[in-house]
């Protein structure tokens, strides 16, 4: 290239699929991120479940001292 000259030193341009080359699919990491979300999703269960059991547990504490005051 370095001997040509004038238009024959032109660099032709070469059309290329930009999402082909941009886009990256890896397998080991979408099934690493879906088992990383499907453990914060089983998280979020558990506490939600948690905060739902005490929400209870001191509802009934409540009604007991609530039934208590009513007796006296």
């Amino acid at each position: 290239m370095r001997v040509r000259t004038g238009k024959s030193a032109r660099l032709t341009s070469v059309d290329f699929d930009k999402r082909a080359v941009n886009t990256i699919h890896d397998a080991q990491a979408e099934a690493a991120e879906a088992k990383i979300h499907a453990e914060a999703e089983a998280d979020h269960e558990a506490a939600a479940q948690a905060e739902a059991a005490e929400a209870t547990a001191e509802t009934k504490k409540f009604e007991e001292v609530a039934k208590d005051r009513a007796n006296d």
